[in-house]
């Protein structure tokens, strides 16, 4: 009788999609005695397990880098909120230019009675970007609801302070924003 390394054939076929004929030819090893062995030590379900839990190991893995890099966009857009709030609150903003200061090369602003329309479509085209990542993410939202698909992850759109600057209560919201 042939001695065979069922140890490593077993690894083998855990570890990968070839199938035990494959298996049986590669290693010179009958077919039918190849089955009987992965019958009896449940090689089949076990594969399917370590296969399972690969996929929801890549799974969660992506999970956390799209939180991650989502956390990352609300934030640059909490910033750019806070900027365009300021920018707002400036009654002259929009007649305002950046010009060169030829005596130090650096950069300064410069008040001009002409509307700066430049800016003004520059913030336009700001808070328009802000309000579809907004809606894209709260209508994905929707549809994964309506589907009944609560495994998705979902975006929840938390003001950092109310209008008066007051600090929103975020405590009902665990760390990844759900």
């Amino acid at each position: 009788m042939a001695k065979y390394d069922w140890k490593l054939i077993e690894s083998e076929y855990l570890a990968s999609n070839i199938s035990q004929a494959k298996l049986a030819e590669k290693y010179g090893i009958p077919l039918s005695t190849m089955q009987s062995r992965a019958k009896k030590y449940g090689w089949s379900g076990r594969r399917k397990e370590i296969h399972q839990k690969s996929i929801q190991k890549a799974c969660e893995k992506i999970e956390k880098s799209m939180i991650e890099r989502l956390s990352s966009i609300l934030c640059s857009l909490d910033k750019l909120a806070a900027v365009i709030d300021k920018a707002l609150d400036d009654d002259g903003m929009f007649y305002k230019v950046l010009v060169e200061d030829k005596q130090t090369g650096g950069v300064r602003t410069k008040k001009t009675k002409v509307l700066n329309t430049k800016r003004l479509k520059e913030m336009s085209d700001a808070i328009r970007n802000v309000s579809e990542i907004y809606g894209a993410a709260e209508e994905r939202d929707r549809r994964n609801k309506e589907a009944g698909n609560e495994s998705e992850l979902t975006i929840k759109v938390v003001p950092m302070a109310d209008a008066s600057g007051k600090k929103a209560d975020v405590s009902e919201f665990d760390e990844y924003g759900g």
